[in-house]
C-alpha cells in the first residue's frame, strides 16, 4: 500500500485479495470502466488503484455465475441442447449469450458484407469499451449523422454503405473520462481516428497546427 496526498493506493493483487477475486477479474473491472487506475510519481508507479474506490465497489459487478463444463444450455437460435462451453460469456453481466458459438459464427459469415450488420457491430464495440446510459441503435446513428456522415475534423464525406470509409470515434476519449453514449460519438475516416487515438479534441488541433507551422517555416 502507498499513501499519496492523503489517499491510499494499492496494487491489483492487493485489490483482488480485498474483493476475494482473481487479479484478472480486477483487470476486467478496469477495462469495463468500473475502476480507475492511477499513475503516481511521474508514472514510475503505474496501474495503482484507490483503496477507497475498491471498498465501495458493488459486489454484483464482480460476481460472475460459474458454469461447470458438464452443464447444458439450449441455444435460442438452433434450439439444440449444448454444453455451456459452446456459449460465450457476456462482458457486462457474466451470463451466457443465448445463442451458441456455432450459430453466432454462421450469422457473422452470412452477414459480414452487410453494411448495416457491420455498423451494428461497430456500435456495440463502441459501447462495450466504455460506460453508457442508453443502448445505441443504428437508427439512432442514422438520425444523428445521416447516411453520409461528415468527418467533424476534416469535413470529408463518408458513406455508411462503405465500411472502409468510416470509423466511430469517442469525442472525449475513454481514458479521459468519455462515455459510450451517442452524444460522445463522432464519425471519422479510419486513418484520422488512428491519428487522434486518445488525445483530446483541443489538444489534437494544437498538435496538427504545430506540425503545419513547422513545415511552413522549413
Amino acid at each position: 500500500m502507498i499513501t499519496h496526498n492523503g489517499e491510499n493506493y494499492i496494487t491489483r493483487r492487493e485489490a483482488a485479495k480485498l474483493l476475494g477475486v482473481s487479479a484478472s477479474s480486477v483487470t476486467n473491472l478496469i477495462k469495463r470502466g468500473h475502476v480507475n487506475s492511477y499513475y503516481l510519481l511521474n508514472k514510475k508507479l503505474k496501474g495503482l488503484l484507490k483503496e477507497g474506490e475498491i471498498l465501495q465497489l458493488d459486489k454484483t459487478l464482480i460476481e460472475k455465475r460459474q458454469y461447470r463444463s458438464g452443464d447444458n444450455k439450449k441455444c435460442s437460435c438452433c434450439s439444440e441442447i449444448k454444453l455451456t462451453k459452446e456459449f460465450i460469456h457476456s462482458h457486462k453481466s457474466g451470463s451466457l449469450k443465448p445463442d451458441c458459438k456455432s450459430c453466432r459464427n454462421k450469422k457473422y459469415r452470412a452477414n459480414k458484407d452487410d453494411p448495416e450488420f457491420i455498423l451494428n457491430r461497430r456500435v456495440s464495440k463502441f459501447q462495450r469499451k466504455a460506460k453508457y446510459t442508453n443502448k445505441i441503435t443504428i437508427e439512432d446513428v442514422y438520425n444523428k449523422f445521416g447516411r453520409n456522415p461528415i468527418c467533424y475534423l476534416t469535413g470529408q464525406i463518408m458513406d455508411f454503405n462503405d465500411p472502409n470509409s468510416y470509423s466511430l470515434d469517442h469525442f472525449i476519449p475513454i481514458s479521459k473520462g468519455g462515455d459510450g453514449d451517442l452524444n460522445n460519438m463522432r464519425i471519422t475516416p479510419p486513418i484520422i481516428n488512428a491519428m487522434k487515438t486518445s488525445i483530446l479534441y483541443e489538444d489534437f488541433l494544437i498538435y496538427c497546427q504545430t506540425i503545419v507551422n513547422y513545415k511552413k517555416n522549413q
